[in-house]
């Protein structure tokens, strides 16, 4: 009976040592999921915002730079863009923003900004190197704009509801940018 008791209380001790062993298994499963999980959610945010900036960076193609802003509680709404080259995107140097706001970047229409291309969100803060993904292509020769949209805070970009950001005198925080003409003898061959 004895030695039963004792078989018994070993079997419940290595029952007991195994649930134990299962439950830190557990713990550490579940700890390296919530680790990971927030370490891809980290790295993708930096990604959304300075996403392909070492690539794309040498889309600028001259060095002189349009800049738009005004003071605002002593932060400057800042664009600041180089000539592109036709692509699928536009790298804009330098966002500064003293809000939440979304940057569009619109083609011309007459000499002013028309349909919006593409736009990305960011907090209120100074970024660099920024690449906004467009519906389609940029043409060569052509004149686009990046203008500066408050967030109304309802997810997605709403051009009804996302307002433009205004400077002090009432104007839109806008820039133009351009996209170089090809040569005469390039454009015969597209």
């Amino acid at each position: 009976m004895e030695q039963q008791n004792y078989q018994i209380s070993s079997m419940q001790s290595a029952q007991t040592k195994e649930n134990t062993q299962k439950k830190k298994i557990t713990a550490a499963f579940l700890i390296g999921l919530i680790v990971g999980f927030g370490s891809f959610w980290l790295l993708e945010k930096d990604n959304g915002i300075v996403n392909k900036t070492k690539e794309t960076a040498s889309k600028s193609i001259n060095t002189e730079s349009a800049v738009s802003g005004v003071l605002l509680n002593n932060v400057k709404n800042k664009i600041i863009v180089h000539e592109q080259t036709a692509d699928m995107s536009v790298t804009l140097l330098e966002v500064v923003l003293s809000q939440n706001s979304w940057v569009a970047i619109n083609e011309d229409t007459e000499g002013v900004p028309g349909n919006i291309l593409g736009a990305i969100r960011l907090d209120a803060g100074k970024y660099s190197f920024i690449t906004v993904d467009l519906l389609r292509k940029m043409v060569n020769g052509k004149k686009y704009y990046a203008t500066l949209r408050i967030d109304d805070g309802v997810t997605g970009f709403d051009l009804e509801n996302d307002k433009l950001l205004l400077d002090i005198d009432g104007n839109p925080v806008t820039v133009s940018f351009t996209t170089p003409a090809l040569p005469k003898d390039k454009e015969n061959r597209i």
